[in-house]
C-alpha cells in the first residue's frame, strides 16, 4: 500500500509525530497489520497521553481486533478528552460501541 510506504519514509524523518503515527495506525489497521499497528499506538499514547484523537484511534484499532473491553474504554477517554460523540456515532468502526450495555453512562449533571 502506497499510503503505508510514503508514511513509513517520512517516519524515518520524524519518529515521534504523533499525526503520523496516528495515519499509520489507521492504515496499518485498515489492512489487518494489527502486530504493526499496535505499537505505534502504543507509542503515540504515550507520547500524548491526553489526546482526543489518540484515544479514538486506539478504539478504532482494538475495534477491529475485536477487543471490545478495551475498545469501549478508549472510545469513552476520547469523549471525555472532548472527542464529539456526534463525530463517535458516525463511526463505523466505533459508533455501535456507543450502544453497547458495557459502554459508561454520562453522569449527571443533577443537583445532590
Amino acid at each position: 500500500m502506497k499510503a503505508i510506504e510514503l508514511a513509513e519514509a517520512s517516519r524515518q524523518k520524524s519518529p515521534n509525530d504523533t499525526t503520523l503515527l496516528s495515519n499509520l495506525i489507521s492504515y496499518y489497521a485498515a489492512v489487518g497489520k494489527f502486530d504493526k499497528a499496535l505499537p505505534l499506538f502504543r507509542q503515540a499514547a504515550a507520547l500524548e497521553p491526553n489526546s482526543s484523537k489518540i484515544a479514538l484511534r486506539g478504539a478504532e484499532l482494538y475495534a477491529l481486533m475485536n477487543n471490545k473491553e478495551e475498545a469501549i474504554r478508549l472510545l469513552a477517554k476520547a469523549i471525555q478528552l472532548g472527542y464529539s460523540v456526534e463525530s463517535a456515532r458516525r463511526n463505523p468502526d466505533v459508533g455501535p460501541l456507543l450502544g453497547d450495555p458495557c459502554f459508561p453512562k454520562p453522569a449527571s449533571n443533577s443537583a445532590r
